[in-house]
């Protein structure tokens, strides 16, 4: 587990500060300024290492979703991080991780339950947390059938002001979830339209992915089934534990039917 060898990163530092600080302390330390300067740096010293470190690891983590598209031992590796060591427990974040997680695993009702622990917008009032809230409650209305619903969640979240490169993620998101609705509604060229655009944008595999397999689906609609297969092969041979595997192979079958 990575939260085993963040421990081990962790305990390590502090033993080797805690050496530097008994060598410095008996060559440097004349009075209790000096001793209070160096007892600030010490600190300034391992809260850095902390963030630094632990932001590594957290993103190490959210890799094993984005890039290596295996959703179970993301949740397991998350929680035990996050939970086990207090972090983040409770926070909309770590909500929201968890749900994606969920949902990429094709456990819809988990990830149903999860959004409706999330805390409102109106409880914590900060853009991203509100960003993140509507792009997944959006994305269940999508599920449910409530396009307008959905729609309007995705209008919020294209209007709210980010840092670029936050916003940009979200916007793909809401672009792909928009281009979704276009397909169940049976607006098959518009569709392909956003989802290729975005495609050209996306950076994750697993949502490129998923976009490969919707894809896939319109191909279907259209009659042009080499295209679709090539599409769900592609999802198979490189989505590893994403449940669009599984509707992939389902998808192929009903072609060779």
């Amino acid at each position: 587990m990575l939260k085993k060898q963040y421990t081990n990163v962790f305990y390590t530092f502090c033993v080797l500060l805690i050496i530097l600080t008994v060598a410095l302390f008996y060559r440097n330390i004349n009075g209790i300024f000096d001793f209070i300067i160096m007892a600030l740096l010490i600190y300034a010293a391992l809260f850095a290492f902390i963030v630094v470190v632990g932001t590594v690891y957290s993103n190490k983590i959210l890799k094993i979703l984005t890039d290596e598209c295996d959703p179970e031992r993301y949740l397991a590796e998350h929680d035990c991080f996050h939970i086990g060591s207090g972090k983040r427990k409770g926070h909309p974040i770590h909500h929201a991780n968890r749900y994606a997680a969920f949902v990429n695993m094709g456990r819809f009702d988990e990830a149903r339950i999860i959004m409706e622990t999330l805390p409102s917008p109106e409880s914590i009032k900060k853009p991203f947390y509100d960003a993140l809230y509507y792009v997944n409650s959006a994305h269940l209305s999508i599920i449910d059938g409530n396009y307008e619903e959905a729609r309007k969640k995705l209008a919020y979240v294209r209007n709210i002001k980010l840092p670029k490169k936050i916003q940009s993620i979200l916007i793909n998101c809401a672009d792909a979830n928009e281009a979704e609705i276009l397909r169940k509604q049976g607006y098959l060229t518009e569709s392909r339209r956003i989802f290729n655009d975005v495609m050209l944008r996306e950076t994750q595999k697993y949502h490129l992915l998923a976009i490969v397999f919707y894809l896939g689906l319109i191909d279907i609609e259209e009659q042009a089934y080499d295209e679709a297969e090539k599409a769900f092969k592609r999802v198979i041979q490189e989505g590893n534990k994403l449940y669009i595997v599984t509707l992939a192979k389902q998808e192929l079958k009903k072609i060779g039917r």
